[in-house]
């Protein structure tokens, strides 16, 4: 599938949407609510519509109506059914570190991350803050098979990678995608105490996908080589594919 992303100063992006990174999703909840602009075309709430999560908008859009709740049969059933190693991605219809969830919740997810050692679990959050608290107040071992990222959809946001690198994961990672503007990461890269793995890429899978320009893509993805950190990103890259892993 192909598709053509429209980008500042009549620059066109021709990409093709390839294979995700992860072998398959953890969906142990569902439910958000948008906290910044890389959620406004939110796929999550598109596909949840007429669920008690989300609903659809006069403009055809979507939107979550402020519930947000655990799905139980997902943290003791599923990690059983899983028969060889996977990556897997944790909570792609919610957000792990939502205000709602309790810690008790939290706790029970994180006893099968350390009980299933064979799979590799990635959370990622637009929740930084709240993450790194949780974190700080919880007496917590950190197991390796636990993989950390953070969402930066423009400059604005890199304050939530401040707060990943206070947190001692064997992987830390960034996801620029929607890639709204530019962003700055070559700081973030280099030194001992650096993000080992950046996911980049244009808004895509809403009716009106907003612009991205391949001068940002190719910033991150250059910062990216001259530092040695592993880069990302489903879509062709001047026509090229990007699939480097931790």
């Amino acid at each position: 599938m192909s598709l053509v992303v429209r980008a500042p100063e009549n620059i066109r992006i021709a990409v093709s949407e390839c294979d995700e990174w992860y072998d398959g999703q953890w969906a142990i909840g569902r439910g958000c609510t948008k906290i910044s602009p890389g959620c406004v075309n939110c796929t999550a709430a598109a596909s949840l519509i007429d669920t008690p999560v989300a609903e659809a908008t006069a403009d055809g859009g979507a939107r979550w109506t402020g519930i947000v709740e655990p799905i139980e049969r997902q943290i003791e059933v599923t990690p059983t059914r899983w028969p060889r190693p996977l990556k897997l991605f944790v909570g792609s219809m919610t957000d792990f570190w939502h205000e709602q969830y309790p810690d008790e919740f939290r706790r029970r997810v994180w006893d099968v991350v350390h009980r299933y050692t064979q799979h590799t679990f990635a959370f990622l959050t637009k929740r930084s803050k709240e993450m790194l608290t949780w974190f700080e107040r919880i007496d917590f071992d950190l197991p390796n098979n636990a993989w950390i990222g953070v969402t930066v959809e423009t400059d604005d946001y890199r304050w939530r990678i401040d707060h990943l690198l206070s947190i001692p994961a064997k992987v830390r990672y960034v996801q620029c995608e929607p890639l709204l503007d530019r962003v700055h990461l070559r700081r973030y890269l280099e030194g001992s105490n650096a993000v080992d793995w950046v996911i980049a890429g244009p808004e895509w899978g809403c009716t009106h996908p907003r612009p991205c320009d391949v001068r940002w893509m190719r910033q991150i993805r250059d910062d990216c080589t001259e530092a040695g950190v592993p880069f990302f990103t489903k879509h062709l890259l001047d026509g090229c594919a990007h699939r480097q892993m931790p």
